[in-house]
């Protein structure tokens, strides 16, 4: 389920997609997921995931602390895991722009990588884009400000 299309919202079509895999979790119908349950659709989905890991799954998202997970629960847990990105992942997308290695995009270095990738803006729109991303006005996009954008 995808919930970066449209900047980390929901749509309908996710929540009807979500509602749908809930349900196949919820194999008695109950309107939660139980250690059980999760254990046996995992195992259906290739992931043998011992008791405690259920557990410590369910635990992760049980807000109400009922020990199972309800559909909002899940749907919190899901748009969670959605939009962890690594940090390791992010700082080497960030070192992929930053050409010259001093932790900073400039200008040049946003238009080079856009370039390579078949990415060319005009003048005005890289300007608009960077500008998104310098929070700070200095010229330059540091780390946060490109993990601010990103996430």
């Amino acid at each position: 389920v995808s919930t970066q299309s449209t900047g980390h919202m929901i749509t309908n079509e996710d929540l009807r997609e979500l509602r749908d895999v809930f349900t196949s979790f919820d194999l008695d119908g109950d309107g939660s997921i139980d250690v059980k349950e999760l254990g046996k659709c995992m195992k259906k989905l290739g992931e043998n995931l011992s008791v405690e890991e259920c557990q410590a799954l369910i635990n992760g998202a049980d807000k109400d602390e009922d020990g199972e997970m309800s559909f909002f629960e899940f749907v919190v847990m899901v748009k969670q895991e959605a939009t962890d990105i690594d940090e390791q992942e992010l700082l080497e997308a960030f070192s992929v722009f930053d050409l010259n290695g001093d932790g900073t995009i400039d200008r040049s270095e946003l238009a080079n990588v856009l370039g390579a990738i078949g990415k060319n803006l005009e003048a005005d729109e890289l300007e608009a884009l960077f500008r998104q991303a310098d929070d700070d006005n200095n010229g330059t996009i540091s780390f946060e400000e490109f993990k601010t954008i990103m996430l």
